[in-house]
């Protein structure tokens, strides 16, 4: 009796052993993707030089934060051992001087991450709005110069 005990016991662990996930501790994951800008004309163009920085949003994370920069055709990827992650929530943001800085989150789950392509809107560049006619009593004008979104 004390060896089937034994023999049910071990089925037993050896059935959760089997149900273990399919991921090991301690796995690392890739998070990559591309950058663009409207081109003026309703398509999009890459953009090189742009800064793609990663920050943990999980609580109890380290609060690190992993830089890497966008190539001639766009694309950006976190691919060395100190810039990859584990599974997570994480916030990616992109900045280049003279575009408006975008942040996107980004969740690792079991696998590698490519983001939707990003696009980088240009700042506008301060200028003079001149209105004509006869003024209107109690009209108001708004002017914003922010492309940001």
């Amino acid at each position: 009796m004390l060896a089937l005990g034994l023999s049910a016991a071990m089925m037993s662990a050896l059935a959760l052993v089997g149900a273990a996930p399919a991921v090991a501790a301690g796995e690392r994951y890739v998070i990559a993707g591309t950058v663009n800008t409207p081109d003026g004309t309703g398509a999009f163009v890459p953009l090189d030089g742009v800064e793609a920085s990663v920050s943990f949003t999980e609580p109890g994370s380290s609060g690190s934060r992993y830089s890497t920069t966008s190539v001639a055709d766009g694309t950006f990827e976190f691919t060395s051992v100190g810039n990859s992650f584990p599974a997570g929530g994480y916030t990616v943001e992109f900045a280049l001087e003279g575009y408006c800085t975008v942040s996107v989150p980004a969740v690792i789950v079991d696998q590698n991450v490519t983001l939707a392509p990003v696009t980088l809107f240009p700042l506008m560049v301060p200028g003079t709005v001149t209105i004509s006619g006869d003024p209107v009593v109690g009209t108001v004008l708004t002017a914003s110069t922010s492309a940001c979104r």
